[in-house]
């Protein structure tokens, strides 16, 4: 069984560039889909950014000269199972973010999904022997005890709202997915390279999700509007060619420890909308306690991160890590969200 390894060029000043382009990329989802969600359903919204996913993928690789390690014809029984498996995971990861963030907001639904990484941490160290160190758990521990404090502070000041619980329901669904989905990507990840994988679940996702489009809701849709869902779905292609590219010019616990900000950032983009565009979204209700302890999640993130092995992957938000674009990328799916 092959195993891909990256070698980084040690160019730091790219490394940081692409690292701050991806963070960038992640902290505006979700404004965008919030916004996006006044046009469509999360099912139809979905299979948009599904099929958009895999057109653009598609073409790509039709142009492309590079060669598949693998093709899918070549896979056992059991991994094409785990391909099926992981594409309804990540879809599910897709579907159920959106879900939450219509009960919840946009920075409720960053600082929460922080919650994958760790599950997918936990779960590497069960099913693939992976160990932490003291300072590992010590950040562990931190960023646990700030989203305690976060969603405490957040249901004091919005009060056990229906609405907010089962928003917090559906991110828990949507990071438990998403570890389970990474989890095994990298076990396909010695046969088949991550566009491949991503290819075949974009592929697979708007499939399963025909059945659940809503496509009245895209006719008669202004320009504004369609740029908006335009955006959603390329945001991530954006983001993640930017990470494989960090991942080739930087050590993935530093481009980890960037990516681990998300959270603030989207804090930031929200409030700059809200100064700028009033109107265009609804204002968050943080208050210095939640803010606070959002910067704890992060300061516990990027301990994690930091501290770690440095030959492991970037732990990152709900997706492949590897560029769409550059194979040669790293091809470990451990680090975030959409």
């Amino acid at each position: 069984m092959s195993k891909h390894s990256l070698q980084v060029s040690g160019s730091w000043q790219l490394g940081l560039t692409y690292s701050l382009i991806t963070m960038l990329s992640w902290a505006s989802l979700p404004l965008a889909l919030e916004i996006s969600l006044h046009y469509t359903d999360a099912w139809s919204l979905t299979w948009f950014r599904m099929l958009l996913a895999a057109v653009m993928l598609l073409t790509w690789r039709l142009f492309s000269s590079t060669k598949p390690i693998n093709t899918l014809r070549q896979q056992s029984n059991g991994n094409r199972i785990l391909l099926i498996l992981a594409a309804l995971l990540l879809t599910g990861n897709y579907v159920f973010f959106l879900l939450g963030l219509r009960d919840t907001s946009p920075a409720n639904s960053q600082v929460l999904i922080q919650v994958a990484p760790v599950l997918m941490a936990l779960g590497g160290m069960v099913f693939f022997r992976e160990r932490y160190n003291r300072w590992q758990w010590l950040g562990f521990i931190i960023l646990l005890f700030g989203l305690a404090v976060f969603f405490r502070e957040q249901l004091l000041s919005i009060g056990h709202s229906g609405h907010y619980l089962r928003g917090i329901g559906f991110m828990l669904l949507a990071a438990i997915s998403w570890a389970a989905y990474a989890l095994l990507q990298k076990r396909l990840m010695g046969q088949l390279k991550a566009m491949q994988i991503m290819l075949f679940i974009y592929i697979c996702s708007a499939l399963v999700l025909l059945p659940t489009v809503d496509f009245a809701s895209f006719v008669g849709l202004s320009v504004s509007a369609w740029l908006w869902l335009a955006f959603c779905g390329l945001n991530t292609l954006v983001a993640y060619g930017a990470f494989g590219e960090a991942m080739q010019h930087w050590e993935a616990s530093r481009v980890s420890a960037i990516i681990s900000v998300t959270p603030l950032g989207t804090i930031a983009v929200l409030s700059l909308a809200t100064l700028f565009v009033p109107g265009l979204i609804e204002p968050e209700t943080l208050n210095a306690v939640s803010i606070t302890a959002a910067v704890v999640v992060v300061c516990g993130s990027m301990l994690t991160s930091l501290t770690g092995k440095r030959r492991r992957a970037a732990i990152g938000q709900p997706a492949s890590i590897e560029s769409p674009l550059h194979e040669n990328a790293s091809t470990e799916a451990d680090r975030q969200q959409h």
